[in-house]
């Protein structure tokens, strides 16, 4: 039976230098979207990144589906993701990343960020979902 998950799911973070970076769903940098177990998720995500000290910006969206039989373990992605650069600023934004990540650690779908060294940047995405378990 499919199961609408609410409106928009939202995930945020900061990022001060090229280090890889997890978003999270609150600002304590605890929750992550974890994923039950023997179900299966659509997704669409929009993120948006800005940095605070010259309001560079930049912007990709997400498309795919991802997994969970038993376990975090068993997290995968159905078939491949979608990641696509809307936009950005250059050069500030020449080596930013953003990417999708089926987290076999966690159980969890995972957004994860990396920055620019020595730059603050602000990070924003918003999800829909649809599960079915």
């Amino acid at each position: 039976m499919p199961h609408l998950q609410p409106p928009a799911v939202s995930w945020d973070g900061t990022t001060v230098d090229a280090t890889p970076t997890d978003l999270f769903l609150d600002e304590s940098g605890v929750e992550r979207f974890d994923l039950p177990d023997h179900s299966t998720h659509a997704f669409e995500i929009l993120v948006v990144a800005r940095d605070v000290a010259t309001d560079a910006s930049a912007s990709w969206r997400a498309e795919g589906a991802v997994k969970r039989g038993v376990g975090a373990a068993s997290v995968a992605f159905v078939g491949s993701v979608s990641v696509t650069l809307i936009g950005r600023d250059l050069p500030a934004f020449a080596l930013a990343r953003f990417d999708v990540v089926a987290d076999i650690l966690t159980g969890a779908l995972t957004l994860r960020v990396t920055g620019a060294v020595g730059t603050t940047i602000d990070w924003q995405a918003i999800g829909r979902l649809v599960r079915s378990v």
